[in-house]
């Protein structure tokens, strides 16, 4: 079997190469380390090197006992002037035009929370289009209306307010809608016990959107936005993560032990976007997993999204792994996950 020691070798092969591929500057986000770190140095990450702060180890609580509580209305993305507004709606242009948007669907944001005796989560009715203005635009240099008054990116215009730290969760110029990602662990033909991390699709094909973020480099085993569902249990956390586990690689729920919610974070990146993380272990060998996930991509429309590519559907060895994330990166999402998953079976002795 392999060890927790080789995952967390893993793991700590995955900080270095934070730093050494999945560095630089994409249009929208800038995805260097030090830069995030420095930005928002009064957070605390989770760990070196590793842009994310936790707001709630689930791991300590009893699932049943998180309570979710509804906003008394549905979001509004605010806005401070006609300048910020209209770098908004530029952001949003320029975002469907790069091919990023394939629909606007309703999603959860998050309000607030507190974890002080008892875990309450607010949520409140968002729609995917208010975080392509705000949260998945962080370091669009434009041209936009911003450069009129002399700022050059959302980031700096949000940290000018609050320096050094990310703004509140219930800042309303900022979507924070809630993400969700698992990492799942399979036993390869060896028997070893291997993270499944698919290589995330680049590009367009045909009529196919490109990916919001994370392309081209090794991620999650699923992740995505949550979706709207009108429900006040945590629950429906889980149900939408089991549902994209199924959409994006075609596992079902009787094919995954025990999914597990890990913590809830807040991401540097997308400037403080919420992100819970999740983990669990495939029932399955990985010639089933594979015909699964190519299951799953024949079933996807023509102008639906390719997540993971075609090839590389999944890494058969643990040293298979590592050559191929030395060589194509994993995305900072995956590391963190990562961090949370070796930190769940290491205390759950799997």
């Amino acid at each position: 079997m392999l060890s927790i020691g080789d995952l967390v070798f893993l793991y700590k092969e995955s900080k270095e190469l934070l730093q050494r591929i999945n560095v630089g500057k994409s249009k929208f986000l800038d995805n260097d380390i030090s830069f995030l770190i420095d930005s928002y140095q009064d957070e605390n990450p989770i760990d070196q090197k590793i842009p994310y702060s936790e707001l709630v180890d689930f791991t300590a609580l009893n699932v049943n006992d998180i309570k979710i509580e509804l906003a008394d209305r549905d979001f509004e993305l605010k806005s401070d002037c006609l300048e910020h507004k209209s770098f908004q709606i530029q952001a949003h242009g320029e975002f469907e035009k790069a091919g990023k948007i394939n629909k606007d669907g309703n999603t959860v944001r998050l309000d607030g929370f507190q974890n002080n005796g008892q875990c309450v989560l607010r949520i409140q009715r968002a729609k995917y289009s208010d975080q392509v203005q705000s949260n998945l635009v962080m370091d669009w240099e434009g041209p936009h209306k911003f450069n009129d008054i002399g700022i050059n990116i959302l980031r700096g215009y949000m940290m000018a307010k609050f320096p050094k730290h990310l703004p509140p969760i219930e800042d309303k110029r900022m979507a924070n809608t809630i993400g969700l990602s698992c990492i799942l662990y399979f036993k390869d033909k060896n028997g070893n016990l291997t993270p499944y991390l698919p290589k995330r699709s680049k590009g367009i094909t045909d009529d196919r959107k490109k990916l919001a973020i994370f392309e081209g480099v090794f991620h999650c085993t699923s992740s995505g936005a949550m979706e709207w569902k009108n429900s006040v249990m945590f629950s429906q956390f889980i149900d939408e993560m089991y549902r994209e586990i199924e959409e994006e690689v075609g596992l079902h729920k009787s094919d995954i032990q025990s999914l597990v919610p890990l913590a809830l974070c807040r991401e540097f990146l997308r400037g403080g976007k919420p992100q819970i993380f999740f983990s669990g272990i495939i029932n399955l060998s990985s010639d089933e997993i594979k015909k699964k996930r190519q299951n799953a991509l024949k079933n996807l429309g023509k102008n639906e999204k390719i997540e993971i590519e075609d090839t590389n559907l999944l890494i058969n060895s643990f040293d298979e792994l590592k050559k191929a994330i030395a060589k194509n990166g994993l995305s900072t999402e995956a590391v963190a996950n990562l961090y949370y998953s070796i930190k769940y079976l290491e205390k759950s002795g799997k």
